[in-house]
């Protein structure tokens, strides 16, 4: 005689694999906010769009220059070029001091994925720079000069919004715990 035994144990939850999961999508996604901020950042200094209608040139490219060691990171490029120089009647480049400022930053964007079943506890993007023109170009509407841009550049406020915007976006992508859910069953055919 043929007998069909089933049984239904539990509903067991694959967590090592839901965690695992999860941590990948939470740093990519990150990756991904970091790098739209680090654009939308670019466009609002020297050099970048302007949407605040300012066109001022690069100098020395030390402010933008912190920006690089970033941008290697995420693939962005940065080119930069500083502006002629006004004192030799604009028939020279100013000197690129872009080096100098990529030596004033650091930054921590997460890795993939942590490990099966580990989880950071926080996940982070960061970035500081120690370039005292950027701080002043970054904040305050200035006076004219040579060597400051005439309006706030804003870039910090700019980069926000595209890192913000990216991570709503990206949450629809999140792995769904429901998934990893599944019957945990026993049994089969007998003679």
């Amino acid at each position: 005689m043929l007998k069909f035994d089933l049984q239904i144990s539990a509903i067991d939850f694959d967590g090592d694999t839901y965690l695992r999961d999860l941590d990948r999508a939470i740093s990519k996604l990150i990756r991904e906010a970091a790098r739209d901020w680090l654009i939308a950042v670019l466009d609002h200094i020297s050099g970048g769009k302007h949407t605040v209608g300012d066109s001022f040139p690069i100098q020395t490219g030390e402010a933008k220059g912190s920006f690089i060691p970033l941008g290697r990171r995420l693939g962005v490029p940065i080119p930069i070029t500083p502006a002629p120089d006004s004192r030799y009647n604009n028939k020279r480049l100013r000197p690129n001091l872009s080096g100098r400022g990529a030596d004033k930053s650091s930054f921590h964007v997460p890795d993939s994925a942590q490990g099966v079943g580990k989880i950071e506890d926080t996940y982070e993007f960061t970035f500081n720079a120690d370039v005292h023109h950027f701080d002043i170009n970054e904040l305050t509407k200035k006076y004219e000069s040579s060597v400051t841009s005439t309006v706030a550049w804003k870039s910090m406020e700019a980069g926000a919004t595209a890192f913000n915007s990216t991570l709503d976006k990206g949450m629809d992508l999140m792995p769904r715990v429901n998934e990893y859910f599944f019957w945990s069953t026993e049994g089969g055919i007998k003679v």
